[in-house]
């Protein structure tokens, strides 16, 4: 059985490139290994916006709690990807946080957290330094 993976990151506030062609490029690269099955956003399983917020909130948290494997990538600020974070330390099942090198704009508030909930923050260049770096953990991790 695959490796569930939710990738978890800002959408509304971040930039075009980093919406869509930066998580196309992260998923597409996950795809590409047997062993990882990525969990959807709303839209992109459902091929349709939400009706209503809820849709969203009920989505997005199932998934966050049922992954085997939260990744959130923390360039940008996000009020979503820091409620799923904290939905996701409430289960105590592994997670990674990844940010650019260069990126000194990740808040004290989410380092922190990361900190006192013994997720991993990863520096990374590009999305393939992510899939790397997953695939290694689901070889390593994931017997299924």
């Amino acid at each position: 059985m695959p490796c569930k993976v939710y990738v978890a990151m800002a959408l509304k506030g971040a930039p075009e490139e980093f919406r869509t062609d930066f998580q196309k490029e992260l998923k597409a690269g996950l795809r590409e290994w047997d062993k990882i099955e990525v969990l959807d956003f709303f839209w992109e399983a459902k091929g349709r916006d939400p009706e209503d917020n809820t849709e969203v909130y009920l989505w997005d948290k199932e998934r966050t709690e049922n992954a085997d494997l939260c990744i959130f990538v923390a360039d940008h600020a996000s009020t979503g990807m820091g409620q799923e974070f904290e939905i996701r330390a409430a289960t105590g099942k592994p997670s990674v946080a990844f940010v650019q090198r260069e990126n000194l704009a990740v808040s004290n508030m989410f380092l922190g957290a990361c900190e006192v909930h013994g997720v991993q923050v990863v520096p990374y260049g590009q999305a393939s330094s992510i899939v790397n770096w997953v695939a290694e953990w689901v070889f390593h991790n994931h017997n299924d």
